[in-house]
């Protein structure tokens, strides 16, 4: 403020804090005498102030008696203002002293120590420790040994650019802000200064721990943001590698932050391009059959080693059963190798590729999938009322897999052909309980309800919804689905449909091919997957060969989740575009509806691989719940297949006592028996402990519990009355942050850019005091001044006043 701003500001009695550009003034009365009240006394005391100096005795020249009337009248003024409350209403403009956020990740991944081998990455790593002068920039050469500088641990690096004098981040941003200090990873929490030494002579800087699985970047941006909202922000510095793996997703948060008016600054940590070999996912089925050759599909990346090689195993409870040497593209590659169980069990298969010395990290270099190998058979119930196409190739196709013993119930067939050798088909549809539960999935096609019976139906629902079978629903152009309305299985069905539909419609062909589109969710489908990579499976199922009919529906039940979808606009509903195969979650089982009967139009590409592997996929996850537990009376499902340390594992059951009653006990017992992995430090005896199962809901034979996996290993939970019912988790080490090892400059640049702000490396982040203060905030604010109580209103009313009198004593007045 100069000194202009400064003699204002105590002529008008404003404090230092007030004070600041004056950028505009306006005068506020507040009287409480009305205006014509003000007037007349007004007119009234000047009018006796002229006429008292007018006919006074003295004699006096002109001049002197004009100047005393005008400041007899100026004083009276100034009295008849006071009067008025006057009010001098100030626009002051100022800046404001800013909050700057920093975070700092401590995730897993800042503890990775980069093989620095490239000139500029080691430069870096020399001026974060101060060894060279950032103000060079990268054209200067490391001196002395570079190898101190080649596997820095990335917390290590930011532990020496904060310390770091030459930068001098923390002190040059302390001058100008005030700072607030966070770590970030799944959580946020609030730290004090780094810098700032304890009595004991450490700091905060020094017992910083990276050590959480996840960094959730957007997340942590969002609620640091939440936190200090209605602060003026100077905006956030992010000191990160870039990872990012679940949590509101960064770019969303980038925009937040802008509309915060917070731009983002970015110190990238790490290096761009590693040295590391990556196994990304091993793809295996969760239950095979024995002498059932195991396709395991491994995905894995080279990443910086393109045209190198390496030999990539596929191990099975420790022991090597396939290999094959791979070379290196730099990209995501897969390939397959393949397993033959021969002995019913729990296995655990691993796909590894050895570690090299100078790789980025050498924990992620393998993947671990659990396998269980059974010899019993799926039991598959086939029932169909008249023998369409559909129905003649998934008859042959079901009746010579091995893995399958297939019931066929066709409706008006000759009892003759029950009674040929070897023969799948039975007489009549199984309504007896304890029989329609022997299955594991029943596929039902163009079967009217009659047929069945509401009593058999009902048992249906039951055997879904209590034991976990599998339903699929063969769209038919008579009966499936549009005769169900209303039927007990009414309520299995995944979609929704208008009543009363005219049938000779749907069942009329289309004109043109349809190719049928993959939904999200049905990208990640194993049903659906022929190719394990998500782009070159959706490319696959356009080259399928095309279908040229599909049941008109109208849209899916909010419950359930669409794979596949009718891609023509025409045909599309308001609702969107028309589901053809939709997926329903019942209690412990689950329907598959499939909108079309012409799947089999796709025996004629590749041999007919396309078919068979849809049908294949199709059977295998939908008898998965009946196929993970051995137990006939009790089910028990956990709530997903994968989990590393630290999470908690829920487990639901279903269980039921002789004769299909529900357990109505307060708790049932269970075992819980824990087996590190082999070649873990806690490798040895398994560990056992007792938990219950607790009623959940009111429904009779619900029950469920939960346990923490704290470390990696196999958990499996028996009940004690049923030791044939179990459920198996393998448990891993966590590798979110290991999946991809290099610094994601490309993400924090944008965010950045986004939000207004900008991404630093350890050459320019010295600039980063000096570009933040540049941007320095403005703000305008209101004062209001009591004029009446001001000096510069006193000095104005006393000057007058004293005037007159002194002028009026030399005069000889009184």
């Amino acid at each position: 403020m100069d000194i202009v701003n400064q003699i204002i500001a105590f002529l008008l009695g404003l404090s230092p804090e007030q004070a600041g550009e004056l950028a505009g003034a306006e005068l506020v009365l507040r009287s409480p005498l009305g205006n014509w009240t003000m007037i007349f006394l007004s007119i009234a005391l000047f009018g006796l102030a002229i006429w008292s100096y007018r006919h006074t005795q003295r004699k006096m020249s002109k001049f002197r008696r004009t100047v005393l009337t005008l400041l007899r009248i100026g004083a009276i003024a100034l009295m008849l203002l006071l009067i008025q409350r006057p009010v001098l209403q100030l626009t002051v403009e100022g800046t404001i002293r800013r909050t700057l956020l920093i975070g700092i990740d401590t995730s897993s991944s800042s503890n990775i120590a980069d093989v620095r081998i490239r000139q500029e990455d080691l430069v870096r790593a020399a001026i974060a420790k101060g060894d060279l002068n950032a103000d060079r920039g990268l054209n200067q050469g490391v001196t002395g040994n570079p190898d101190k500088y080649s596997a820095v641990p990335r917390m290590d690096v930011i532990r020496e650019v904060l310390s770091n004098e030459d930068i001098d981040l923390i002190p040059r941003l302390d001058e100008k802000f005030d700072l607030v200090f966070f770590t970030f990873n799944e959580q946020v929490s609030e730290i004090s200064n780094p810098l700032e030494t304890n009595e004991a002579g450490a700091n905060t800087l020094s017992d910083l721990v990276a050590e959480s699985p996840r960094t959730q970047m957007g997340s942590a941006v969002r609620e640091m943001l939440d936190r200090k909202r209605g602060q003026p922000l100077a905006g956030m510095l992010l000191m990160t590698d870039g990872a990012s793996n679940g949590g509101m997703p960064p770019m969303a948060a980038a925009a937040s932050a802008s509309q915060d008016k917070a731009p983002l600054y970015f110190y990238g940590v790490g290096i761009t391009e590693p040295l590391d070999i990556v196994v990304n996912n091993l793809y295996v089925p969760e239950v095979v059959t024995v002498e059932d050759e195991v396709n395991a599909t491994i995905r894995f990346r080279g990443q910086g080693l393109a045209g190198q090689r390496a030999n990539l195993a596929l191990f099975v409870n420790g022991k090597i059963v396939d290999g094959e040497d791979v070379t290196f593209t730099g990209n995501e590659q897969t390939t397959t190798l393949n397993w033959l169980p021969t002995e019913v069990g729990e296995y655990t298969l691993e796909a590894r590729i050895d570690p090299r010395s100078d790789e980025t990290s050498q924990e992620n270099n393998s993947r671990k999938q659990r396998v269980r190998v059974i010899d019993s058979k799926i039991n598959v119930l086939l029932a169909e009322n008249m023998p369409r196409w559909e129905f003649r190739y998934l008859e042959a196709a079901l009746g010579r897999d091995r893995r399958i013993d297939l019931d066929i119930f066709l409706n008006g067939a000759s009892p003759a052909m029950a009674q040929g050798e070897g023969s799948h088909y039975i007489t009549e549809f199984p309504t007896d309980r304890e029989k329609l539960f022997e299955y594991d999935i029943i596929i039902l096609g163009d079967l009217p309800p009659a047929v069945m019976g509401d009593s058999a139906m009902q048992s249906m629902q039951d055997w879904v919804s209590q034991f976990g079978g599998g339903l699929i629903l063969l769209a038919g152009r008579e009966n499936n689905p549009w005769n169900y309305l209303g039927t007990p299985l009414s309520d299995l069905v995944p979609i929704e449909f208008q009543s009363g539909a005219n049938l000779q419609s749907v069942g009329s062909y289309f004109d043109q091919p349809i190719n049928l589109e993959l939904t999200a969710a049905g990208s990640r489908n194993p049903m659906l997957q022929f190719l394990p990579m998500p782009d070159e499976n959706a490319e696959y199922w356009q080259q399928l060969p095309p279908i040229y009919w599909v049941s008109p529906v109208t849209q899916a039940k909010p419950t359930t989740e669409v794979l596949a979808v009718d891609p023509s606009l025409l045909r599309a509903t308001r609702f969107g575009k028309m589901p053809v195969i939709a997926l329903q979650g019942f209690g412990l089982g689950s329907c598959l509806y499939l909108g079309t009967d012409n799947f089999w139009r796709w025996r004629a590409l590749r041999g007919g691989n396309p078919y068979w592997g849809f049908w294949s996929q199709v059977v295998q996850r939908m008898a998965m719940s009946r196929l993970l537990t051995s137990s006939s009376l009790s089910q028990l499902n956990m709530e997903r297949n994968d989990y590393v340390a630290g999470d908690r594992v829920k487990v639901f059951g279903r269980l039921f006592k002789p004769g299909y009653r529900p357990y109505n006990d307060a708790q049932v017992s269970a075992t819980l028996r824990y087996q590190a992995s082999p070649d873990s430090a806690d490798a040895g005896m398994p560990t056992t402990s007792q938990i219950f199962l607790q009623p959940a809901g009111e429904q009779a034979g619900f029950y469920e519990a939960s346990f923490l996996a704290a470390r990696p290993g196999t958990y499996t939970l028996s009940l004690d009355h049923d030791e044939t019912a179990k459920v198996e988790a393998l448990v891993s080490d966590a590798q979110f942050e290991l999946g991809e090892t290099a610094m994601n400059a490309p993400l924090m640049e944008r965010m950045a850019e986004a939000s207004g702000g900008r991404f630093f490396r350890e050459e320019d982040l010295a600039e980063l005091p000096d570009i933040l203060d540049s941007e320095s905030e403005t703000v305008k604010s209101l004062i209001d001044v009591d004029v009446w109580s001001s000096p510069l209103f006193f000095m104005l009313l006393i000057g007058m006043m004293g005037t007159e009198w002194l002028i009026r004593k030399l005069t000889g007045l009184k």
